[in-house]
């Protein structure tokens, strides 16, 4: 007789395993080629993410990358709280790393709602958010993506 396993019995044993996804679109704005500052839109992108897990979950990784020939100067880090399109309770803070389009890199840390520019000139390529911690059910429908 084999052994009795309770996890297969209830569709196996991904139970208590996280589930992610991701969301990216454009701004709505229409984008106007001109030399004049105030056409330009608030943001070009926005990105949006959920996880849905069982615990708090420490040392997530979002990884935003930037195509070649978009120049991304900056982007804001989601705000903390619970509104309608926003479940980030206790998710105060952000590490970041830029990896820019000159190939050197910058890290530090910002308060949840921040936005992040690099010191240097070159455009963002890749952005790193490790969240300082998520909360089970965790939404944000969507952040702003700064492309100058």
């Amino acid at each position: 007789m084999g052994c009795y396993d309770p996890w297969g019995q209830l569709g196996g044993s991904d139970i208590g395993n996280g589930q992610t996804a991701t969301t990216a679109e454009a701004s709505n704005t229409n984008l106007v080629l001109s030399n004049d500052p105030a056409d330009n839109p608030a943001y070009l992108s926005s990105f949006g993410f959920q996880v849905d897990a069982i615990s708090d979950t420490t040392g997530a990784k979002i990884t935003i990358k930037i195509p070649s020939g978009l120049d991304a100067t900056s982007v804001r880090t989601p705000d903390s709280g619970i509104t309608p399109h926003l479940y980030l309770p206790g998710t105060t803070s952000y590490n970041y790393t830029l990896t820019l389009a000159d190939g050197s890199t910058e890290t530090g840390t910002v308060n949840a709602g921040q936005k992040i520019t690099p010191t240097a000139t070159s455009a963002i390529r890749t952005i790193v958010l490790t969240p300082n911690s998520l909360a089970p059910g965790l939404i944000r429908l969507r952040e702003e993506l700064l492309v100058m």
